[in-house]
């Protein structure tokens, strides 16, 4: 399915709370809606073709590997599922390469609590969000970033077991040195499609 028809599928349900819940604010509802989930514990997840976009550039990466917990059971609150480790391989900008160093972890998945639309659950990625890229041919001096945060858009496809990240949230660049083309306070849309190593199912 391609990235327009799921965004289609999500905006059918709802705009993920116009810009994205805070962890409180998805937990405030979660109560009197809590979820049905199968398939809990420990899971790996991996993305092809991971991006990171700022006005001027985008960051590029071959693949993503995640891992945590999924909460299963039959009346499951939020957090969802918690990311405790991620990390990006082969990534670059227009043929310069990065390392993409990651903090803050765990991050939590909470939902939203819309209708469910073709087995899509609307949420988001919760947490301290922390990515600090730097370039590895000059070792920063060419072109350095941090990306700081607290939600970013997201939704769950129980037909994939895939975690689609959806950019959009209060990701930004809190620090930069890189030439104006990534530039402090650039709003940074992160997106990605994990692949869960299991089937996990999403209902409420």
């Amino acid at each position: 399915m391609s990235k327009f028809a799921k965004r289609t599928a999500f905006v059918g349900a709802a705009l993920i709370a116009a810009a994205g819940m805070t962890v409180s604010s998805a937990s405030a509802t979660a109560a009197s809606h809590p979820y049905v989930v199968t398939g809990g514990g420990a899971y790996t997840a991996t993305a092809t073709g991971p991006t990171l976009a700022v006005p001027n550039a985008t960051l590029i990466c071959d693949s993503a590997t995640a891992s945590g917990s999924v909460n299963g059971g039959s009346a499951v609150n939020n957090p969802l599922a918690t990311i405790t480790s991620l990390a990006f391989l082969n990534c670059s900008v227009s043929g310069i390469r990065f390392g993409v160093t990651i903090s803050g972890l765990p991050y939590t998945l909470n939902g939203d609590h819309t209708d469910t639309v073709n087995g899509v659950s609307t949420g988001t990625v919760n947490g301290a969000i922390h990515a600090e890229i730097v370039d590895t041919d000059t070792g920063g001096m060419l072109c350095s970033a941090t990306f700081v945060g607290t939600t970013i858009d997201g939704a769950y496809d129980n037909n994939s077991n895939q975690l689609n990240v959806l950019g959009g949230g209060d990701l930004h660049a809190s620090a930069a040195n890189c030439l104006g083309f990534i530039n402090t306070g650039d709003h940074a849309d992160f997106e990605g499609e994990f692949v869960l190593n299991h089937a996990v199912t999403v209902n409420h």
